[in-house]
């Protein structure tokens, strides 16, 4: 029954309750980053976290076309929307929680040169933000329809946020930055040129 069951959602792509699990998200993704305001000193959970639920939501699509078997990737796809706020506001708040912990606050870091040094680790995240503020506040369906054409290209913008993100990481002293970046942009490559894997007999 069990095999059934994972066979169902992983090869059909078939998630029950589906629809409650999308409000679900949309939920977690505005109330988890509050968390940190009870506890700023855990900031870097908060990137760790917000990480590498953007590489995943960066992976899901072309792995979907990479692997058209594996429907539950497509099934994803359907997800990247409420995932891609959910990371966001998470690094946002990993943000807030290194500034809450320097002594001029948010306001203190954003307009010290120190924090906007592309030399250090800082830079790259300070920037990493400015890009994603955009995406943040067009991932919503009425500026989808209001922006139209222009939509598509504000949220282009979430690849260079994360690029920033992962030499962020990277310059910190996390692998998982450089491996992210190659992971999607690998798979990116495998599906532009519409290779696929898993071919069907």
């Amino acid at each position: 029954m069990i095999r059934d069951f994972l066979e169902k959602m992983i090869l059909e792509g078939r998630v029950p309750g589906f629809v409650y699990l999308k409000k679900i998200l949309w939920g977690l993704a505005f109330l988890l980053p509050l968390l940190i305001f009870l506890n700023p000193q855990n900031f870097r959970d908060f990137a760790d976290a917000g990480w590498s639920i953007l590489i995943a939501v960066m992976l899901v699509r072309p792995l979907a076309d990479v692997f058209p078997r594996i429907k539950i990737f497509r099934t994803l796809v359907l997800l990247r929307q409420e995932f891609g706020v959910m990371s966001a506001l998470l690094l946002m708040a990993h943000f807030v929680g290194f500034a809450m912990m320097k002594d001029g606050g948010v306001i203190g870091v954003l307009m010290s040169p120190t924090y906007w040094d592309l030399k250090r680790f800082f830079g790259w995240g300070m920037l990493g933000l400015v890009f994603v503020i955009p995406v943040l506040l067009t991932s919503n369906k009425w500026a989808m329809i209001k922006m139209k054409k222009w939509w598509k290209r504000i949220q282009k913008l979430s690849y260079v946020f994360f690029i920033f993100g992962g030499v962020h990481v990277f310059m910190v002293g996390e692998e998982s930055g450089i491996v992210g970046i190659v992971l999607v942009g690998m798979f990116w490559l495998l599906a532009e040129f519409k290779i696929v894997l898993l071919k069907k007999n």
